[in-house]
């Protein structure tokens, strides 16, 4: 048997030991051989004993790479380029093992046929072990509530002799177990082996609050239903149902529900209501309960249920409607779990007396009196007392001794006493509300009822957190949340909110990418964003208010919070500008000059008088003209119309620039990266950052140009960011320094290199190589790639793509020595001064207009300039 150290996939990573396994001995290692049946026995179970027609080992490095895919998905082409597997082979392999692959839209997905024995977990066990083409785990282990961890005696190990067996058959015994686990868990949830019973909205279930649930798999909380309607506050006495929603059981369900369990018990009392509403009717129609379910006997559930029918059609009514309140049927119903039929009998009794004494009260009162008394009626079935008294007038300490207002006792049922006879009168506190818990930015959930942030909480200290202020409590004036389509907003973490505002604060920014999440750097109250965000790549749009992931498979809804305003007080966060995109493409603020610096066209009205009115009426397009034209703006398409010329123009509104530049250092390894790049994916190859026009960097880049080209031709500039092809450079300057001794013989500049709209992306990723991007100049000087000293010699290079824009590059060359070149040059020739050849060549020495470079790792492209 082929050792997995010894294959393809050497050195990858294996991942953490499994259960009861030594850490330092490689997990992908099986164990001895199993014992093998008869060939017969061995075969049976379908799919699972065909013999793969395939070549195995090819088949094994498929799962095996698609293993290492965190989605267990890999297109053809990825397959073919990556990994040398032929459509045509992988096309095959999938045709032949339906048991392992699936192939969608060119796509394929490692979906094996894995499944738990059911006889396994039962109480008789399986009796076809040999037989058997299903894992013997624990189920309960895979589903990851498991609570006996090593002491399990249905097994948490992945390599016995049964189950290696079966992962041999599936070319899978080389597969990690953390790998394995979620293979079967999503194996689980698409129900392949029939044990998901989610069926709708997760259910509170009927027959645990009542007589006791038996059913060994119920797909239903047991958990009390009161605890849950009242968010976490049971209006139950002594009840010794489970309060619990956090234990494993429930756990399992609130998963399968995808419900959020990494949460206070309140968040996720809160989230069960949102996702079932119906509970909270139940709960009003059905308060009946069992408040200590030992104590309520089966038999005798049919006999109280009838007497409890009875005593309700005894009880007086008053305009066809019964007088009797949810809030005494269920205190009866806890007395009749207490007390025998006799009990039950006197308390029957005594309700008709107490109803008929206060009914003979009612007379006595006044026409005012009686109507309250009569609205209160109508409603009782939701009240928590009974209103056939003059309660309303009663005093606080009246009402806590079951007395009115003149010392007399009040009738039984106005007193909301659940004691069976003979006891002291009580009265019921109301129930206090529910205390609304103040969310910080740092917590997960931030679901506020007012969508702002709270000043004080940033400046000073809100006099509303103790008792729960309803905004959004942090550290800065601003915050950014997301969300899932009917879910609930969740904070970002900082860093990836401070990301997102750094952009959206540029109206020429249409969107940023994030950075993918740590495990090992979120603060513990946060690890549940792994669920909803994963370690993909996101990119916040701002023209749709949208994150996307990188496949384009997910998008989750994107707002930002913003402090409320604060009168006398001017936040910049808090302050947004109005601008309109120009004939240049450039952002200009209104009130503003455009770059062709005409005083004419400055519109009449300013980015302050845009948002007073967009503030006061956002759905009222706003009109407004120059010494020219006449406009329209329309807020719902952000754009800006021009009544005489029809010609439309874009418009974005964006917060006021507030935060300071980036202060980036170098890692700690060293890098020579430089500090004003943005952050990158340690994938990603290249990326284009475009500069904001009124950025220190932009100006820098366009003053190169000089006279030679106006910088109103400038349409946009990139900075290009490949970290492979600039540490490639800067080990060249260092090799060059140590050669000539000096760093100013290196002679490091900045040059012009224009070129066709065709080759823009290759030259980003691969670097400048007159070999595939062709050359203008016939190669005069050499054959190498030509940079020009002035930016009007590459501008003539220029040539325009289909939209009218050019395209030139800025890179930055090391020069050293040059001497003239020729046609014949392949490469320069020898220096005699340091016996290696000559870095470049050019046109002339004393005084030249080209640069001749040959060696890739001499240059680098480190701005795109599009032109018009």
């Amino acid at each position: 048997m082929r050792h997995p150290e010894d294959g393809w996939w050497r050195g990858r990573d294996r991942g953490r030991a499994g259960p009861g396994r030594n850490p330092y001995v490689p997990e992908m290692a099986p164990p001895r051989e199993p014992e093998r049946g008869p060939r017969g026995r061995q075969q049976k179970g379908g799919n699972f004993g065909q013999r793969i027609s395939c070549e195995q080992g090819t088949v094994q490095q498929l799962v095996m790479v698609l293993s290492e895919n965190p989605s267990f998905t890999m297109s053809l082409l990825n397959l073919l380029e990556y990994h040398n597997l032929q459509p045509k082979d992988v096309r095959q392999m999938v045709a032949y093992n339906g048991h392992l692959f699936q192939l969608q839209n060119d796509e394929v997905v490692l979906a094996p046929r894995l499944k738990l024995c059911d006889a396994h977990s039962s109480d008789s066990g399986c009796q076809d072990r040999k037989g058997c083409d299903s894992l013997h785990m624990c189920n309960k282990y895979v589903l990851g509530w498991c609570s006996e961890k090593e002491g399990c005696v249905l097994g948490h190990r992945w390599h016995t002799d049964h189950n290696l067996a079966i992962l041999r058959r599936l070319s899978m015994e080389y597969v990690r177990y953390r790998v394995l686990h979620e293979l079967l868990r999503r194996s689980h949830r698409r129900g392949q082996h029939g044990s998901r019973q989610q069926a709708g909205p997760l259910d509170v279930c009927k027959e645990y609050n009542n007589a006791g649930c038996n059913q060994p798999k119920c797909p239903s909380l047991h958990v009390c239903l009161s605890f849950v309607v009242g968010l976490t506050i049971c209006t139950q006495d002594n009840c010794d149902l489970n309060h619990n929603l956090l234990n494993p059981a429930c756990c399992h369900l609130l998963k399968l529900h995808q419900l959020p369990m990494n949460e206070a018990p309140r968040d996720v009392a809160m989230a069960i209501l949102l996702a079932n509403p119906g509970l909270k009717d139940r709960a009003k129609s059905h308060p009946i309960k069992a408040a200590a379910r030992g104590q309520e006997r089966k038999g005798n559930k049919a006999k109280k249920l009838q007497q409890e029918g009875n005593r309700k059609k005894q009880i007086p009514t008053k305009k066809g409607k019964k007088v009797s309140s949810s809030s005494s049927t269920e205190s009866e119903t806890e007395s009749e779990s207490d007390d025998d039929d006799s009990d039950d009998k006197g308390k029957k009794s005594h309700k008709v007396k107490s109803s008929h004494s206060s009914k003979a009260k009612s007379r006595k009162t006044s026409k005012q009196d009686s109507s309250k008394k009569s609205r209160k009626s109508d409603s009782d079935s939701d009240s928590d007392s009974d209103s056939d008294s003059d309660s309303d007038s009663n005093s606080d300490s009246d009402k806590g001794k079951g007395r009115d207002t003149k010392g007399k006792q009040l009738p039984k049922q106005d007193q909301k006493d659940s004691a069976s006879p003979g006891t002291k009168p009580h009265a019921a506190p109301k129930p206090a509300p529910t205390p609304r818990r103040t969310l910080w930015a740092h917590y997960l959930q931030g679901d506020v009822a007012d969508p702002r942030i709270c000043y004080y909480s940033v400046e000073t200290i809100c006099r509303d957190e103790a008792t729960g202020c309803p905004k959004l409590h942090c550290t800065t004036h601003f915050h950014w949340q997301v969300k899932e389509q009917d879910g609930r907003w969740i904070n970002l973490p900082p860093k990836e909110s401070l990301r997102i505002e750094r952009a959206f604060c540029n109206p020429a920014n249409d969107n940023v990418a994030l950075s993918r999440l740590e495990p090992e750097k979120l603060d513990p109250s946060t690890t549940g964003l792994l669920l909803l965000l994963g370690r993909d790549i996101w990119q916040a749009d701002f023209l749709s208010s949208k994150l996307t992931n990188s496949t384009k498979s997910k998008t989750l809804q994107l707002r930002r919070l913003c402090t409320e305003i604060i009168a006398g007080l001017a936040l910049k966060a808090s302050t947004y500008h109005w601008y309109f995109l120009d004939i240049n493409k450039k952002w200009v603020k209104y009130g503003n000059m455009d770059t062709t610096s005409r005083q004419e066209l400055v519109s009449s009205i300013t980015s302050t008088d845009i948002e007073n009115h967009y503030e006061k009426t956002p759905q009222q397009p706003l009109h407004f003209k120059n010494s020219r034209f006449s406009y329209i703006l329309n807020f719902d398409s952000m754009t800006q119309t021009n009544q005489s010329t029809g010609v439309i123009r874009h418009v974005r509104r964006r917060p006021e620039p507030h935060l300071p530049k980036e202060n980036k250092t170098k890692a700690a390894s060293g890098s020579d990266l430089p500090s004003h790049w943005d952050d990158m994916q340690p994938e990603e190859r290249s990326r284009l950052v475009t500069l904001a026009t009124d950025s220190d960097e932009y100006k820098k880049v366009v003053k190169l140009l000089g006279t030679s080209v106006p910088p109103t031709n400038v349409v946009q500039v990139d900075r290009i960011q490949n970290p492979f092809m600039w540490c490639a450079l800067q080990n060249k300057i260092k090799e060059l320094t140590a050669l000539y001794k000096n760093a100013d013989s290196v002679n490091v500049r900045q040059l012009f290199h224009g070129t066709s709209d065709n080759v823009v992306a290759s030259i980003c990723n691969e670097n400048f190589d007159w070999r595939l991007h062709g050359t203008a100049v016939g190669q005069a000087y050499g054959r190498g790639t030509y940079f020009g000293v002035d930016a009007a010699t590459s501008y003539h290079y220029c040539r325009p793509g289909s939209n009218g824009n050019k395209h030139m590059f800025v890179a930055r060359v090391a020069i050293g020595s040059a001497v003239v070149g020729n046609s014949g040059m392949a490469r320069p020739p020898i220096n005699p001064n340091t016996s290696m050849p000559y870095e470049s060549t050019t046109n002339n020495i004393s005084n030249p207009s080209m640069i001749i470079k040959y060696c890739k790792q001499e240059y680098y492209p480190e701005y795109l300039l599009t032109l018009k």
